[in-house]
C-alpha cells in the first residue's frame, strides 16, 4: 500500500480487517512507513501534509494531490465511504474472513454477500482500479478458494512448504521448524489445521508429510 501511494499509483485506500481494531492497526502501520525517516528523505513529508489523522481514518495533500486512508471491518458499514465525492481506487482485505467464520455456512454465507455486494460495488466507477484479497485458506468454500476459482481474480497462492522441500521463508520459518510444527498438530489429530494454515492447502487434509 505505501508502495503504490508514494509512486503515485492510489489517491483513496480502504483497509478492510476481520475487526476494526485490526484494520485500525494496519492503517497505523502504514502511517508510520509514510512518515518514517527515511520514505520522507525519498518521497517528501507525509506527517506535516496530514490534515484528518484519526484511528480510522487518515487525510492528507500529498504529492500534489489528495490521499484517503480509510480503515473498517468486515461487515461494517460503508455508508459515508464517498468522501469528497470520490470512491476507493484499492480496497485491500487483509484477513477479513476468520477459521470461526468460515467454519459457520451461516456466517460464511452472510460475509460473502456483504463481500459481494456491499464492498466490491463502494470502488470507484472508472479509472485504474484495484481489490486485494490476502488470507488463508480454510477450506474448500472460504472465500479465498471461491477467489482462486473464479475466472476474474489473478491469484497467488503459496504454502510455508514449496515443491523442491524447502522452506519459502527459511530465514523466518526453517524448514526444521515447520516439521515440528506440522508434527506437533498432526499428534493432536489437527494435520487439517496445519495444512489449511500453513499450506493453505485444504485439499491436503488428512494427508501426511512424513508419508
Amino acid at each position: 500500500i505505501s508502495w503504490l501511494i508514494v509512486y503515485d499509483k492510489v489517491t483513496f485506500v480502504l483497509i478492510i480487517c476481520a475487526s476494526e481494531p485490526l484494520a485500525e492497526n494496519l492503517l497505523s502501520d502504514i502511517n508510520d512507513i509514510l512518515g518514517s525517516p527515511n520514505i520522507e528523505a525519498v518521497y517528501g513529508s507525509w506527517n506535516s501534509v496530514l490534515s484528518k489523522d484519526s484511528v480510522d481514518l487518515k487525510k492528507a495533500w500529498y504529492h500534489e494531490k489528495p490521499i484517503v486512508l480509510a480503515a473498517k471491518g468486515a461487515q461494517s458499514s460503508l455508508r459515508g465511504i464517498n468522501i469528497k465525492n470520490r470512491r476507493p481506487d484499492l480496497i485491500f482485505c487483509d484477513d477479513m474472513q476468520t477459521r470461526e467464520n468460515d467454519e459457520s455456512i451461516t456466517d460464511r454465507a452472510k460475509l460473502r454477500r456483504w463481500f459481494t455486494s456491499t464492498l466490491l460495488k463502494c470502488i470507484a466507477p472508472k479509472g485504474d482500479r484495484l481489490v486485494i484479497y490476502v488470507g488463508n485458506m480454510y477450506s474448500e468454500d472460504c472465500i479465498l478458494r471461491q477467489l482462486q476459482n473464479n475466472s476474474k481474480w489473478i491469484s497467488l497462492v503459496t504454502g510455508a512448504i514449496l515443491e523442491t522441500g524447502e522452506s519459502l521463508w527459511p530465514e523466518l520459518h526453517s524448514l526444521e521448524d515447520l516439521m515440528e510444527s506440522f508434527e506437533h498438530d498432526e499428534e493432536l489429530g489437527e494435520s487439517e489445521l496445519w495444512f489449511a494454515e500453513v499450506m493453505n492447502d485444504p485439499k491436503a487434509a488428512g494427508e501426511s508429510l512424513l508419508m
